[in-house]
């Protein structure tokens, strides 16, 4: 009997013991529901108060609203601190006789100037298994060109290559009466590879005495100095836009017109050494 009294006691504390969390529990959910209840309200008061004076600004309320000028009262002082612009100037003047300005020129036009001689390269490798392709410009339209009524001129889809008369609209066919015309060599080569700058005065000679138009574009190396090397006006291809569009993958390369298409003939790296030697 008394074991079964003391089971029977345990029993009720634990019940009294659950009952009790369970109205702690409550409580606090009480409360948290509470606290939420009140921070939307004030949300919404807040939200309610920015709305009307949104109302009343857009209406121009304020504009008509009479009010009455209180006078001043108390003292007023003056602004004593030294004018934002005044200060930069006073500070541009100290960096400017102390000669940190001066310095930071020369530097900032000597950066310059060495990024405009010797452009970021483009890193084409060389190769020893020359290919040759070709290239069409072709440009197809991603959306219909209409007029100002509306009427379409030019559909979406339509493909144009430039060197092609017969892929041009009709309306621009009657004036285009001869093919395009680009009988510019285009000679690409890595200005600070001294070999491939042999070749291209080779090259340079060689076309020069047949008297055909030619551009050098250069994918590294500096282009005053491989201007004077080569006695000629080179260019570079600043970005790899060039060579990109081209899909050049190995330099030297030629690039001439074929008909209606571009051809890019690689040059084997055995031939510029082999070209380098006989000169």
């Amino acid at each position: 009997m008394l074991a079964v009294d003391m089971r029977s006691q345990r029993s009720q504390r634990n019940e009294r013991h659950q009952k009790g969390q369970r109205i702690r529990k409550n409580k606090q959910f009480e409360k948290l529901l509470s606290r939420t209840v009140l921070l939307n309200f004030f949300a919404i008061f807040c939200m309610f108060c920015m709305f009307c004076i949104f109302v009343i600004s857009l209406l121009g309320i304020t504009q008509y609203s009479y009010s009455k000028d209180l006078g001043k009262y108390g003292h007023t002082f003056d602004i004593v601190e030294v004018n934002f612009l005044d200060f930069i100037h006073v500070k541009l003047k100290a960096l400017e006789q102390s000669g940190f300005l001066a310095q930071w020129q020369r530097e900032v036009q000597d950066q310059v100037k060495a990024k405009m001689l010797r452009p970021t390269p483009v890193n084409i490798p060389t190769t020893v298994t020359p290919d040759v392709f070709y290239y069409q410009p072709i440009m197809t339209l991603q959306k219909n060109i209409i007029d100002h009524t509306g009427k379409v001129i030019y559909p979406k889809g339509l493909t144009i290559n430039a060197l092609d008369i017969s892929t041009y609209p009709k309306v621009l066919q009657q004036y285009a009466l001869t093919p395009p015309i680009y009988d510019t060599v285009l000679l690409f080569a890595d200005g600070d590879d001294v070999l491939q700058v042999k070749w291209l005065k080779t090259k340079l000679m060689q076309l020069q005495r047949s008297k055909t138009p030619l551009k050098v574009i250069l994918t590294g190396g500096n282009v005053h100095e491989v201007s004077l090397a080569l006695d000629h006006n080179v260019r570079f291809d600043q970005g790899g836009f060039i060579t990109r569009t081209f899909g050049i993958k190995a330099v030297p390369s030629i690039v001439t017109k074929d008909n209606v298409s571009m051809k890019i003939q690689e040059i084997s790296y055995r031939e510029v050494v082999f070209l380098a030697q006989i000169d």
